[in-house]
């Protein structure tokens, strides 16, 4: 039993989830998709899901899946034999492979108030299920279930479980905690003798202003002269530029393998997109390893919380036409030509309605508080405006910026200036998009506004005798 939170439990719950688990116990794929097909026709069951891989023996790789389930979207009924308000549900979480479930965890979950009213949004039940399974691609499924109203939630996304390399320094991936302290006793979520206790949110702020961390350095040199390793701790934003001064540890090697808890304070930080990034040095071999995730700040109510009132993140009713128009048009690169004729033909109410609904339907992950999208196009949009404008055209209808918006900043960017055979050009490198592409910018003016001569992604202007563009005069290179 996992999460118990009613230290009596009746009989008929108990009967509930043995009968639930006999009943479950072949689940497949085809049920699965049921189960999805039943929750779109449904109400949903809202819950937040992350995962974190370590090294493991024997060839295995050790992956945790953390789960966040808001106490609220639990049903508390007035319990037959108990003076208090109970909630039971049931959770499953598996690893599926070549349309079967391979490996599958499951366990009930058993909460109680003495009130309905004590029960508020800002609760979470935290938990954690544990799998030590083959490297491998797999399709990670969890399902929440609330046993009294049937209605259930359903998480599915494929992951890929990779050995950790034997030869150089590496570190695990990074687990997110809202808590972490002493462990009286074992439970759960207990590591290196502390109870760890994860945040699958990855949201951070007022309520929570210390993002604490827990992640292992591997192949450490051990024994050596110097038996300890350095850890830096940095904030860097959606530009990978650092916006908290970094923070630097020392601890005590035990032995070949290293274990990181630490933590930040991020209440100072604005609304928004972020990424942790750990950086561990061997002090003996001098070798360096670095791992990063990504995480949210939230502040309601905020001045700076650039997602507000409605589900799209801001309250454009209180927007003029005029605002409206300026705000939309700067989401120009993310429009189709039937939003742009939509937009121009409504009044106020409907430009507003559509500004809401264009944002709402492209939200990755409507579970969450904010929409991810919107903000780290928001976050881009403020980088575009103060690095790629001229007179002539706004920042964000530049060959550059549209890119910038559309695919982020480039891993690369070669530089060329003027030279006597050439006109100044750029070539960005994306390695991440549709397996590496390249975006070539030339200043054929010579005034400093580049434009797109050539591109490799799909759906872009591509010329592969874009070079004739950078000749200074024509017959020359």
């Amino acid at each position: 039993m996992r999460y118990i939170n009613i230290k009596t439990i009746c009989l008929t719950g108990i009967l509930v989830a043995v009968m639930l688990f006999f009943c479950l116990a072949d689940i497949g794929l085809a049920q699965v998709a049921d189960v999805e097909r039943q929750a779109e026709e449904d109400e949903e069951i809202t819950f937040y899901v992350d995962y974190a891989t370590f090294q493991s023996g024997e060839e295995k790789i050790i992956l945790e899946v953390y789960l966040m389930i808001p106490r609220s979207e639990f049903e508390f009924v007035k319990s037959d034999t108990l003076d208090r308000y109970v909630a039971r549900g049931f959770v499953q979480v598996g690893l599926a492979q070549n349309d079967s479930i391979r490996y599958l965890d499951r366990w009930p979950i058993n909460d109680s108030e003495e009130s309905v009213e004590n029960v508020t949004d800002s609760q979470n039940i935290p938990d954690i299920s544990y799998f030590d399974v083959p490297p491998g691609n797999y399709e990670l499924i969890v399902q929440v279930i609330d046993l009294q109203t049937e209605q259930r939630g359903l998480f599915r996304e494929p992951v890929t479980l990779s050995r950790f390399t034997e030869e150089q320094l590496t570190i695990s991936d990074i687990e997110f905690a809202s808590m972490v302290e002493m462990a009286e006793k074992k439970s759960i979520f207990t590591k290196a003798r502390r109870n760890i206790v994860p945040n699958a949110s990855l949201t951070y702020g007022t309520g929570s202003p210390i993002l604490y961390s827990y992640a292992e350095v591997y192949n450490l040199e051990y024994p050596s002269e110097k038996d300890s390793f350095e850890v830096q701790y940095s904030i860097l934003d959606l530009n990978n530029a650092e916006v908290k001064s970094p923070q630097t540890v020392v601890r005590n090697k035990s032995g070949l393998i290293g274990i990181d808890i630490g933590g930040l304070n991020v209440v100072g930080l604005p609304a928004g997109i972020y990424f942790y990034r750990i950086r561990v040095t061997d002090l003996s071999s001098g070798d360096v390893a670095t791992r990063s995730k990504k995480f949210f700040v939230y502040k309601p109510g905020s001045s700076n919380q650039p997602m507000t009132a409605s589900a799209s993140g801001v309250d454009y009713s209180n927007m003029s036409e005029a605002e409206l128009e300026e705000e939309f048009d700067s989401m120009n690169p993310l429009l189709t030509g039937k939003e742009k004729r939509n937009f121009r033909r409504a009044g106020l109410e409907g430009k507003q309605n559509l500004m809401t609904q264009f944002w709402e339907k492209r939200d990755p992950d409507p579970s969450t508080r904010i929409n991810e999208l919107q903000m780290e196009y928001s976050q881009r949009l403020e980088y575009v405006k103060s690095h790629y404008g001229n007179q002539q055209t706004p920042s964000y209808r530049t060959d550059r910026g549209r890119v910038f918006l559309v695919y982020g900043e480039p891993d690369e960017v070669e530089r060329n200036p003027v030279s006597v055979n050439a006109k100044p050009y750029e070539i960005w490198l994306y390695h991440s998009v549709q397996g590496g592409v390249e975006f070539v910018f030339v200043d054929r003016s010579g005034f400093g506004v580049y434009e797109l001569v050539h591109s490799t992604a799909r759906n872009e202007l591509y010329d592969p005798n874009w070079r004739q563009y950078i000749q200074a005069t024509p017959g020359s290179f």
